[in-house]
């Protein structure tokens, strides 16, 4: 018998059909909360797009006297590896899904 053709089974007895379902569950709540918090057409400019999001539905922030988070800055975060054009490109896609007409 090889692992290949049993699998199955041997998954179906590791755990129980109740925490299977949970975690089938979580992962499916996880992934629709990202796609209706994040638009995915952004790679770099996702947080400033749910940040206005947000600004909109809700107004302005409540600004905290306290350190609540900490971002690390490095060679390899986002904003080093995507080149100006597609920054550029995603200002732009932003600018034009946020514009207001003015009343």
């Amino acid at each position: 018998m090889s692992f290949q053709k049993n699998k199955y089974i041997v998954i179906k007895k590791a755990i129980s059909p109740q925490l299977a379902k949970f975690v089938a569950q979580y992962f499916l709540l996880k992934r629709n909360v990202a796609r209706r918090l994040f638009d995915e057409r952004f790679i770099w400019a996702v947080d400033v797009d749910l940040y206005k999001r947000l600004y909109d539905k809700y107004g302005t922030p409540t600004i905290l006297n306290e350190v609540t988070v900490v971002i690390r800055l490095w060679e390899r975060q986002m904003t080093h590896l995507i080149s100006n054009d597609r920054k550029e490109a995603e200002i732009s896609l932003s600018t034009r899904k946020h514009e207001h007409i003015e009343e």
